[in-house]
């Protein structure tokens, strides 16, 4: 597995001394049954990564593999403040919430096990896929030096990751956006040959 270290940028990230992949398809992560879900499996599919309150679900096409991650209202926070609360006890969800979710959303995609987000014990996807929105931004930002120290936080609950059948990240969206609006985004990466 391809790992390396890699610097923080604000308090509440997760990645003092953090070993993160260096391949989409290195990482791996719990799904809610708790059965251990190795990211190879998704080589060559286009991939839309989000953080969900498990009362706020989402329909896309079932063409597009989502991986969803609850996480709590409380990690996600616009004031980039570590959480005064014990989050492990928050993130334990009662076994007949894990069972609401899995009857609504049925196959339209995989629910993965709750997660830490913007801590000390932030799940690898997610340090994995902001460290790789980051460089993508600063590809794009005609002055990458404006990111340096940029705080790369998930701080909206459906934050949304796309990544491509090659692995990579092209898009992270915000909460604002809906899921048709990531539509052109979604039927270009699908059009393309894995």
């Amino acid at each position: 597995m391809g790992l390396k270290h890699t610097r923080c940028f604000s308090s509440t990230c997760s990645k003092f001394n953090a070993v993160v992949a260096s391949s989409f398809y290195d990482l791996k992560a719990k799904d809610i049954d708790g059965n251990l879900v190795d990211f190879s499996l998704f080589k060559k599919k286009v991939c839309l990564i989000v953080n969900i309150n498990e009362d706020e679900l989402i329909r896309m096409s079932k063409d597009l593999n989502i991986l969803a991650f609850p996480s709590t209202e409380k990690e996600v926070t616009h004031e980039h403040t570590p959480p005064q609360y014990n989050v492990d006890s928050i993130l334990r969800q009662p076994k007949e919430a894990q069972e609401d979710i899995k009857q609504v959303i049925h196959d339209t995609f995989k629910v993965m096990s709750p997660i830490h987000l913007n801590t000390i014990n932030e799940h690898e996807v997610f340090a994995f896929l902001k460290e790789k929105a980051e460089e993508l931004e600063k590809k794009i930002a005609r002055h990458p030096e404006q990111f340096e120290g940029e705080d790369v936080s998930v701080i909206q609950m459906f934050t949304k990751f796309l990544v491509n059948r090659k692995g990579q990240v092209v898009a992270r969206f915000g909460r604002d956006v809906e899921p048709d609006q990531m539509n052109v985004w979604i039927e270009q990466l699908l059009a393309e040959k894995p």
